[in-house]
C-alpha cells in the first residue's frame, strides 16, 4: 500500500480511510510523522516517540502499559519508510488516552477539515492578476506568500496615512506622501525627493514600507483604483453586534445578513439601466466635461497628442488600440482618462468599448447572482458529522466584562486621546484668523 508522496495534495483523504497498516510506504519520516499526527487527532489519542533515526522510527500511545504502537523503517539505500509492525488495538482507557492532544495544531487540522468538506479547492484561486489588500502585518504578507505565491501583495494607504499622522508632523509633507501614490514614475520620483529634503525620517519609514506595496508606479500587479482594505473594515462594523452570541448564532448572523446583502443588491444591480454601473458612470461623466476644454491632434492611426491649451507641459500621448496614456492612470484604472475621453471623441471611438469589462453592469449583476440560502432543517445531517464529538475549548474566563469592541493598537489609542492643537486668535480682539501684527484696523 502506496502512503502519502510528500506532499499536501496526497494527504488529502477521506476522515474514514485515516488510517495504518503493515507494507505501508511513505516517502520520508516525515510524511509518516504527518499522518500519524491525522490519525491521532482523528482518533483523540496522542503517541510518544520511542525512537527516531534516519532509519527507523517506532512510536508508542502515551498512556503507559498500552499497547498501541508503530514501528517503521527503511529499506536499502531509500529514504522512504516502511511500516513494519502496526499493533492498531489500546489497552488503555478511553478517557485516559483522550486527555492529551499535543497534535491538534491549526496545520492537522486544517487538513482534517479540508478532508471533511471535501477538495472544493479556493473559494478564489492563485494567479498572477489576483491582488490581496492587507495592513503591514508581518504575518499576513507570510500567510499570503504560502497561500497565494503568484499573487500581488499590496498595503492599505489609510493605515499607512494613520501611521504617518501619529509619528510625523507637518501637513505639507502629509499631503506629498498622499501624491507619492501618483501614476507616473517621474511624478513619483519629484515628490519622493522632496519629501527626503523637508522629513529625511519619514522618507526613511516610507522605503521601510517597501514603495512596491503601497505606490502605483512601483505595484507589480493592476490596482486598478482600489488603495485601502475598506470591505474588511466594513465587515467587522456590520458583524460588531453578532460577537457576543454563540459561534452557531453568529454564523446565522452573517447568513441572514449575507442573504439580505445579496437580494437587495441583485435587485439594484438588474435596476442599472446603462452599460457600465453607476458609480463608473459617475466618474466618467466628470471626465467628459473635462475632455472638452482639451487639445487634440492625431499623430497616426494608433496615437494621439493630446494638451491643455498651448502648453506643452500638459502633453500626454494616447493609443486606443493599446488602451494606454503617458499619465498611465488609463491603464491603471482600466478606465479611460480624460486625455484618451478626448482622444476617443476626437476619432470617433466609443467610450464604453475603452473600459475594462469588469466595470460593466452585466458583471455586477454576476457578482450577485448566486442565493444565500438558509439551512435545510429536512435534509439529514452527515453520520460522520453527527457521530464527530464537538467539545467546548478549555479557556480561563478573563476578569471583568467582556469586550464586543475589537483590540485596538496603540496608535489608534493615542491618535483618539490626542487634544486638539488650541486655535490662536488675536491679542487685541481675540478673534481667530489673524493676529495682532495683522490686525485689521
Amino acid at each position: 500500500m502506496s502512503g502519502s508522496k510528500g506532499n499536501l495534495e496526497v494527504l488529502r483523504l477521506e476522515m474514514s480511510s485515516i488510517d495504518i497498516a503493515v507494507g505501508q510506504r511513505y516517502e520520508s519520516k516525515d510524511d509518516l510523522e504527518r499522518r500519524l499526527k491525522l490519525l491521532t487527532v482523528r482518533h483523540q489519542f496522542d503517541f510518544d516517540v520511542e525512537k527516531s533515526t534516519p532509519t527507523s522510527y517506532v512510536v508508542k500511545c502515551w498512556v503507559d502499559g498500552c499497547l498501541w504502537r508503530v514501528h517503521a523503517s527503511t529499506q536499502g539505500e531509500s529514504p522512504a519508510f516502511y511500516v513494519r509492525i502496526y499493533d492498531s488495538k489500546h489497552t488503555c482507557s478511553v478517557t485516559e488516552r483522550s486527555n492529551r492532544s499535543r497534535q491538534a495544531r491549526p496545520d492537522i487540522l486544517g487538513e482534517l477539515y479540508k478532508n471533511f468538506l471535501g477538495n472544493v479547492g479556493p473559494a478564489i484561486p492563485d494567479d498572477e492578476g489576483l491582488v490581496l489588500i492587507s495592513d503591514r502585518h508581518n504575518s499576513i504578507g507570510k500567510a499570503i506568500r504560502n497561500v497565494y505565491p503568484l499573487a500581488s501583495r499590496g498595503i492599505c494607504t489609510y493605515h499607512l496615512y494613520k501611521n504617518i499622522l501619529g509619528r510625523y508632523k507637518g501637513k505639507d509633507v502629509f499631503r506629498l506622501v498622499k501624491k507619492a501614490a501618483c501614476f507616473r514614475m517621474s511624478d513619483f520620483s519629484t515628490i519622493f525627493e522632496e519629501t527626503e529634503a523637508i522629513n529625511p525620517a519619514l522618507h526613511g519609514y516610507l522605503q521601510r514600507a517597501d514603495v512596491r506595496l503601497w505606490t502605483r508606479v512601483h505595484f507589480p500587479g493592476e490596482r486598478y483604483n482600489l488603495m485601502n482594505t475598506n470591505i474588511a473594515e466594513s465587515m467587522n462594523r456590520a458583524v460588531s453586534n453578532a460577537r457576543g452570541l454563540n459561534i452557531v448564532r453568529i454564523l446565522e448572523s452573517i447568513r441572514v445578513m449575507m442573504t439580505r446583502w445579496f437580494a437587495e443588491r441583485r435587485e439594484d444591480a438588474r435596476s442599472q439601466p446603462t452599460t457600465l454601473t453607476r458609480g463608473v458612470e459617475k466618474l466618467l461623466h466628470g471626465r467628459v466635461t473635462a475632455a472638452r476644454d482639451l487639445t487634440v491632434q492625431r499623430i497616426d492611426n494608433h496615437h494621439t497628442e493630446v494638451k491643455y491649451g498651448s502648453s506643452s507641459e500638459s502633453l500626454n500621448i494616447v493609443n486606443l488600440v493599446e488602451r494606454k496614456c503617458t499619465c498611465r492612470r488609463f491603464e491603471r484604472e482600466k478606465l479611460p482618462c480624460v486625455h484618451a475621453i478626448a482622444a476617443a471623441e476626437y476619432n470617433s471611438v466609443c467610450r464604453i468599448s475603452l473600459c475594462s469589462p469588469y466595470y460593466n453592469s452585466a458583471y455586477l449583476v454576476s457578482a450577485y447572482a448566486e442565493s444565500v440560502m438558509p439551512a435545510d432543517s429536512a435534509q439529514p445531517v452527515p453520520e460522520i458529522v453527527a457521530n464527530q464529538p464537538c467539545l467546548p475549548p478549555s479557556i480561563r474566563q478573563q476578569p471583568g466584562r467582556p469586550k464586543k469592541n475589537r483590540m485596538k493598537y496603540a496608535l489608534e489609542v493615542a491618535l483618539q486621546n490626542k487634544r486638539p492643537r488650541k486655535e490662536h486668535t488675536c491679542s487685541r480682539c481675540r478673534h481667530s484668523g489673524h493676529n495682532a501684527k495683522t490686525f485689521p484696523m
